[in-house]
């Protein structure tokens, strides 16, 4: 009996007190894999620093640098 009403609960998407559901069970679980390793948060901010350092340096100095980008990323687009 008691086992029957642990089902229907289970089923009808409600907890039943003995498993703790959190976000990590909603993600994939390549995805919830590298969210636990430290590693993967290491590289993830060099990245966001990267990115924040060169939107930096667009917008100090637009004029000078914009078209030095535009070239290289031409010339990375065709070269192949």
């Amino acid at each position: 009996m008691a086992t029957d009403s642990k089902e229907k609960a289970e089923s009808n998407g409600h907890s039943t007190g003995g498993e703790k559901k959190g976000i990590m069970s909603k993600l994939p679980p390549w995805l919830g894999m590298a969210v636990r390793k430290p590693r993967v948060w290491k590289t993830w901010v060099r990245c966001m620093v990267a990115t924040f350092a060169t939107l930096v340096l667009m917008l100090v100095q637009p004029c000078e640098l914009l078209p030095i980008y535009l070239h290289v990323a031409f010339y990375c687009a065709t070269d192949k």
